[in-house]
């Protein structure tokens, strides 16, 4: 069900956005030479984009954000499962973890080089 929430408006702002930039590669004369790469560039990266959002997005998301079970096999499952788990020194510290580098940028601010 949500596969056909997002697929239709994936294809309408493809279509709309090459029905704009194609017509742009072939104007004649010394604009359409200015234009053209523009117009090439922005037509293929918008049909990376949407390959990717309708096919490649989707089957990884599959696979990083399942919920439960164990994880198997290695990438991005042992990533998102060492990710998930906290530190050591984090599960000991009652520190805030924003401490250090707030006060170290502050430092780093307030010399200025003098």
């Amino acid at each position: 069900m949500g596969d056909g929430v997002i697929t239709a408006p994936i294809i309408a702002i493809t279509l709309v956005l090459l029905s704009v930039f194609v017509p742009i590669a072939f104007i004649p004369g010394i604009s359409g030479e200015l234009f053209r790469q523009f117009a090439v560039t922005i037509s293929v990266a918008r049909l990376f984009s949407a390959v990717n959002a309708l096919t490649l997005s989707p089957a990884l998301c599959a696979l990083i954000l399942r919920h439960g079970g164990p994880a198997r096999g290695i990438g991005w499952l042992r990533v998102r499962q060492w990710h998930a788990r906290p530190s050591p020194s984090a599960r000991r510290s009652s520190f805030p973890s924003f401490g250090l580098p707030s006060s170290a940028s502050a430092q780093a601010g307030g010399s200025n080089g003098r």
